[in-house]
């Protein structure tokens, strides 16, 4: 049936689809019925590995993946009956902007900054994510500045020409494909007849349609979440997904999980007075058996320098108190440039460190006129990779 689990931080959400999974299994249901969702690629393969040692071979039929890759896969099977063949290329971030300048070029006389143009790209993925008619969308334009609608409609048709997709159409398309063509729907609900998704309170409008249309036939849909723990609204996600997932659902029986299994009872009881303060608070209880462990400590500095110099000395003093190797510690910061500091700091006392998250190889532009040759051989349509290997 339908189900929704509600959770705490650290109280095994993942480890419940992963149960759930493994006895759906062992109880006789083909494991190639099953449809797991989760967000990130890494979270994905994580969850294929940990269902490969409970279930060896049979995890192999199970699918587990991401949202854009689900759809990826929809679009290039299925997508010939919205204008899709299956060579279609995924364009990224850097890729959209390109475009989105070519569209301001040939069709405006318009001289357009960099951060206008990635104006018109957030307004315009914030409307396809949201999934906006196209009265919706103009109004949403008008509010910006009424000359970039022809622009991002220009942008979408140059998109469809290319036989290519961007994150945000990857979703919305997908949606449009499921919703114009029922043929195409019966086949997933023929084939999927378990779905289960992690961490709904990330998920956005279009998404949540996703669920909605893949489960609506077979009803039998988990969703796992944490209300609380909902941190992605600047990129679209829409917390109200639970509410609707009940009204969608109305026959849904509703779990919570409220103990913590990760955390010391000092970190659980900070927390929990923090998130008392949500007005929108979904969860009950917050707790946890584990040992106590030290209080939690919040210090504040004048400057970067000196938080960097007094982190560098406490790392120092841990290291120095043979209890802990460098490789026990991280320092966690908000955005790359605040690295510079800490690094600063770290050499200075000596401390062997590795910054992770730094330029991506994959964004070198070496790498990515390699995989503009290889993209445009796939796709001889795409004319994003063929300007690129021009230049």
């Amino acid at each position: 049936g339908s189900v929704l689990v509600t959770a705490v931080p650290g109280s095994g959400k993942t480890r419940t689809l992963e149960e759930r999974t493994e006895r759906l299994v062992n109880s006789g249901v083909d494991p190639g019925s099953l449809l797991l969702i989760s967000f990130t690629n890494k979270a994905a393969g994580e969850l294929q590995e940990r269902l490969e040692k409970r279930l060896g071979d049979k995890a192999d039929e199970i699918t587990a993946i991401t949202f854009h890759k689900l759809c990826s896969k929809i679009l290039r099977k299925q997508g010939s009956k919205i204008g899709y063949s299956y060579g279609m290329t995924i364009i990224d971030d850097k890729e959209q902007v390109d475009l989105m300048k070519a569209a301001v070029r040939q069709t405006t006389e318009l001289e357009l900054t960099t951060p206008q143009i990635k104006k018109i790209i957030w307004a315009l993925n914030d409307s396809r994510e949201n999934l906006e008619t196209d009265n919706e969308m103009y109004e949403r334009f008008k509010q910006i500045d009424e000359n970039f609608y022809p622009i991002a409609k220009e942008y979408v048709k140059r998109l469809l020409e290319s036989n290519s997709c961007d994150f945000s159409s990857l979703l919305s398309e997908c949606v449009r494909l499921l919703e114009t063509c029922p043929d195409v729907l019966e086949k997933i609900h023929q084939k999927v007849k378990y779905l289960m998704c992690d961490e709904i309170q990330d998920t956005n409008y279009s998404q949540f349609r996703i669920i909605e249309l893949i489960a609506k036939k077979n009803r039998n849909v988990v969703c796992v979440g944490d209300l609380n723990q909902s941190i992605y609204k600047f990129r679209g996600a829409r917390p109200e997904n639970i509410n609707d997932f009940l009204k969608a659902f109305p026959e849904t029986k509703q779990i919570f999980l409220g103990q913590n299994y990760r955390s010391t009872p000092e970190i659980v009881a900070v927390s929990d007075r923090l998130i008392k303060f949500n007005p929108d608070r979904f969860n009950g209880e917050f707790r946890t058996e584990n040992p106590s462990g030290e209080p939690v400590m919040v210090k504040a500095f004048d400057n970067a320098n000196e938080e960097a110099r007094w982190i560098a000395e406490n790392t120092k003093k841990l290291i120095n108190s043979g209890k802990y190797k460098p490789s026990d510690i991280a320092v966690l910061f908000r955005i790359n440039s605040m690295s510079r500091a800490l690094e600063v700091a770290f050499m200075a006392a000596a401390i062997p460190h590795v910054v992770k998250g730094a330029f991506s190889f994959f964004d070198r532009r070496e790498i990515k006129d390699i995989f503009a040759m290889l993209r445009f051989l796939v796709n001889p349509l795409d004319s994003i990779s063929f300007h690129r290997i021009c230049n």
